[in-house]
């Protein structure tokens, strides 16, 4: 990984490229001008980058932009916490983080209650994986919702009717054999 002189320069080389962190810059949004910007920065920051294998290019590139995002959420941390110290309040008693000065640059493009990182999700991106998780779940919930009625509803019809029809005993008997199959079982046709 990146040594602490390695860490200084990388920020040193982000702070030139305004356009891997700011979002008003028109090539933000641009995957390849970031992935260009993204080479340039570790072929400074990276020792021996042009002999590198196209498959450790990769490895070390995600790495070095996993440490960007790193620091940049450790310095929005700090941030946060310097702003909910309240001025006449006395100072805590720990350190500020170690890069803060260095990356002040960042203040003019920084949310203190939402940070971003460099493809525009929000840091706590986690939220956007939990609502795909909770869509899914409700679909499936609406599915079995529409499921449990029709079988509710052939149930009741089965055991509404008074018969000793075989057919209707038969209906019954399956019954069992069709919830322990599952909800996307029942109906599959061939």
């Amino acid at each position: 990984m990146l040594q602490e002189e390695n860490i200084e320069e990388l920020i040193e080389e982000v702070e030139r490229r305004p356009t891997l962190y700011d979002k008003t810059i028109k090539d933000y949004a641009n995957i390849n001008v970031k992935r260009e910007l993204w080479q340039e920065i570790c072929s400074v920051v990276v020792p021996g980058w042009s002999e590198l294998s196209p498959e450790k290019k990769t490895e070390t590139g995600r790495d070095i932009q996993k440490k960007w995002q790193n620091l940049r959420s450790c310095f929005s941390r700090e941030l946060r916490a310097q702003e909910q110290t309240k001025s006449g309040q006395s100072a805590s008693k720990r350190r500020k983080y170690i890069y803060f000065e260095k990356l002040l640059f960042l203040l003019p493009t920084t949310e203190t209650n939402v940070i971003s990182d460099d493809d525009g999700d929000k840091e706590e991106g986690i939220d956007h994986v939990n609502e795909a998780e909770n869509r899914a779940k409700s679909f499936t919930e609406e599915k079995r919702n529409k499921q449990k009625p029709f079988e509710e509803s052939l149930l009741n019809n089965l055991s509404s009717r008074n018969t000793d029809d075989e057919n209707v005993h038969f209906a019954l008997s399956l019954v069992p054999s069709l919830k322990k199959l599952g909800e996307d079982k029942n109906f599959e046709r061939d």
